[in-house]
């Protein structure tokens, strides 16, 4: 950790802003988070970066998602946005590729995957000995 030059708390390892209140470390952006809800963020909530720069703790660039699973879907939408210009897109667990999950199948449960590539992937196993996949 890292003091801040003004005094006002410190900065983690991964950028995040810690201030001392009232005898406890608290994260800057829960801070913010909760004097915007007017209460305590609910169990389980997580205060996401949309800018994922985790010292900008404005109001505007931050949400408060209900659960980790919500925050990895944001993650999510957001790098297949970054990449390929629609968050709708899924990426090709083979080729990593986006492309629409319309164009996919599942494999596994939670990963899509080209019928084309998983073939290819499959077919690549079978050469090297590895029939049992």
């Amino acid at each position: 950790m890292t003091r801040r030059s003004n005094g006002t708390g410190a900065i983690t390892k991964a950028g995040y802003i810690i201030i001392c209140e009232n005898m406890a470390y608290k994260y800057e952006h829960v801070r913010v988070a909760e004097k915007a809800l007017g209460k305590p963020l609910p169990v389980g909530a997580i205060v996401h970066h949309v800018d994922e720069n985790p010292s900008n703790n404005t109001n505007a660039n931050l949400v408060i998602c209900r659960d980790a699973k919500y925050h990895r879907l944001l993650h999510r939408r957001t790098d297949a946005m970054n990449a390929c210009g629609n968050p709708n897109y899924v990426v090709c667990r083979y080729c990593k590729s986006y492309d629409d999950p319309a164009n996919m199948q599942r494999d596994g449960s939670r990963s899509h995957a080209h019928s084309a590539c998983r073939s290819q992937y499959r077919r690549k196993l079978y050469a090297q000995g590895r029939r049992n996949v």
